[in-house]
């Protein structure tokens, strides 16, 4: 069966048989092959001005169908998209959180611990013994020595036991400073991880040799 200009087969060996060609993006004078140059143009290539175009370049690579695909990405005649290897970038790894030391650096530091005031409350506790007589005297504390009264101004003094005195509340504090060791700055490290090493996209393949016929039926275009 005579080919259709223009089509293109794969074949198991290593060469192109006559009048075809091997798909290597060649560039050919489009005067001498002026038939495929009329239908498949620069698209794949070369300048008109130099009077040449080039052939499609499957080596290495897969054809697709052109057209919109099921995810909606658009594939456009002779475009060519993808790549051998991927290295991933931050945006596309999932969340994910890495190790981190921290390392501190101390030093002294003053510390002044302010004055504090005091609400102490003294609570005297006095002896009240039943009067013997009608006299006053008798009704004195019997610890008061003398004959002064309590409320004279006499020289004699009692003071009252120690156990008679309560003092209750928090007592007053002076302000103080003192030099203690503590942290005074440092670095934190994240540990890196990983090393951006690119990964294969290429899908389980076999290579074959494609070749494209230069000679042939002419196609017709429909109406």
């Amino acid at each position: 069966m005579e080919p259709m200009l223009g089509m293109i087969f794969m074949v198991p060996w290593d060469w192109a048989p006559r009048e075809y060609l091997k798909c290597q993006g060649q560039i050919l004078d489009l005067r001498q092959y002026q038939a495929l140059f009329s239908l498949v143009g620069n698209i794949y290539g070369g300048s008109i001005g130099q009077n040449t175009f080039g052939l499609p370049n499957l080596s290495g690579r897969t054809a697709i169908g052109t057209g919109r695909s099921t995810t909606g990405s658009a594939y456009n005649l002779a475009g060519v998209t993808g790549t051998e290897t991927t290295t991933l970038s931050a945006a596309n790894l999932a969340p994910h959180a890495h190790s981190a030391t921290f390392r501190p650096t101390t030093g002294t530091q003053p510390v002044t611990i302010p004055a504090t005031t005091g609400t102490q409350t003294a609570t005297m506790y006095g002896v009240t013994d039943a009067p013997t007589s009608n006299s006053p005297a008798s009704c004195l504390p019997a610890t008061l020595a003398g004959t002064n009264k309590i409320y004279s101004n006499g020289t004699n003094k009692t003071a009252f036991a120690a156990s008679a005195i309560k003092l209750d509340g928090p007592a007053s504090t002076a302000q103080t400073s003192v030099n203690i060791t503590t942290v005074t700055g440092g670095t934190v490290t994240v540990d890196p991880f990983g090393a951006a090493t690119p990964f294969s996209n290429f899908q389980p393949s076999l290579a074959l040799t494609f070749v494209i016929a230069v000679t042939g039926l002419y196609p017709n275009r429909p109406d």
